[in-house]
């Protein structure tokens, strides 16, 4: 949660080892932040965050190469380092706004298929077992069927 967030990637076996770094402008801009970073399948989600522009996105990299696959601009209104996302099934991304209650469902391809509101507001989600969506709330935690 740094501006101009640097990426490590390491070696956990037979010992644990820096591999490769990304950063500025690579990783991202100086002037963002890289608030929430998720890996599947040789492939991390980044959500991205710009103090200068206030724009919120998330992108789509190879976690080998650190190509970027598809980037999806977020339109949130208000400024705020913290945005979350996780992986739903099919290489989908869902991403949480605490400040206007609503999910984001995103396709694999980085389009945005859907917006809905969400009460009480979420905080976290993420996905348990093969198909129970986990959202935690100031209220408590909510669980649906995929």
């Amino acid at each position: 949660k740094d501006w101009g967030s640097n990426v490590y990637q390491f070696t956990l076996w037979p010992s644990i080892q820096l591999g490769r770094r990304w950063q500025p402008p690579v990783a991202c801009k100086p002037d963002e932040t890289i608030n929430n970073l998720i890996f599947n399948k040789d492939k991390l989600a980044l959500m991205i965050y710009n103090r200068l522009t206030k724009a919120k996105s998330i992108e789509l990299r190879n976690a080998n190469t650190f190509d970027r696959l598809w980037s999806l601009d977020l339109d949130f209104d208000y400024d705020s380092r913290t945005i979350r996302c996780c992986l739903l099934n099919h290489d989908e991304w869902l991403v949480v706004d605490w400040n206007t209650s609503n999910l984001f469902h995103v396709s694999s391809e980085g389009k945005l298929k859907l917006t809905c509101d969400y009460n009480p507001s979420p905080s976290c989600a993420a996905v348990l077992g093969a198909n129970t969506l986990v959202i935690s709330t100031a209220d408590g935690i909510n669980l649906h069927k995929l």
